[in-house]
């Protein structure tokens, strides 16, 4: 590669930038910020939109204030309010996506995150349990919600002591 193919490839160009590069040539374009339009990476031009989430103490003590704030409340009208701890919810409440909850979750460094992700799974289900058995919850979406805890709804059939069950077919045999 030439010593201005090289340059070419260390340039931040823009969009408008890069359609006057004569084909032919190689290029990498940066990935664009969407909303102030500078490109990624941690160079001194670089986005400074988005800003790293610092995992600590601070996110630890937010997501035990998650869990301890999912309540369920009645409201006026008789009906329940529910608000059942989730990842999507742990997730809005810290500010992140879903995404890093479960990459938080996987890192070993982060055994007291995986932890509370442990405690708010237990308390979810426990609470779809015992209200869908009360018919505080609707039961038919506590049984859909309780399959991501390992649950399923099936019947398993099978003769004496476990063993297969063993079915005759009786041609002759007519029921009319």
């Amino acid at each position: 590669m030439t010593e201005e193919e090289t340059k070419i490839k260390e340039e931040v160009l823009t969009p408008s930038q890069a359609s006057e590069v004569v084909a032919g040539d190689v290029l990498v374009l940066p990935i664009l910020c969407g909303r102030c339009s500078k490109p990624k990476g941690d160079t001194e031009e670089s986005c400074k939109c988005g800003r790293p989430v610092i995992y600590g103490e601070e996110i630890l003590k937010k997501a035990d204030e998650y869990i301890l704030s999912c309540e369920d409340s009645l409201r006026e009208n008789s009906k329940w309010n529910v608000k059942i701890p989730t990842i999507e919810g742990l997730a809005v409440h810290l500010g992140i996506s879903r995404e890093t909850v479960y990459a938080w979750e996987k890192e070993t460094d982060k055994k007291e995150f995986s932890d509370i992700l442990a405690i708010l799974r237990a308390k979810q289900a426990e609470r779809l349990i015992n209200n869908g058995l009360s018919g505080d919850y609707n039961s038919t979406i506590a049984k859909v919600l309780l399959t991501k805890h390992g649950y399923r709804d099936s019947q398993e059939l099978s003769g004496p002591e476990g063993k297969d069950l063993k079915i005759s077919f009786d041609p002759t045999f007519n029921t009319q």
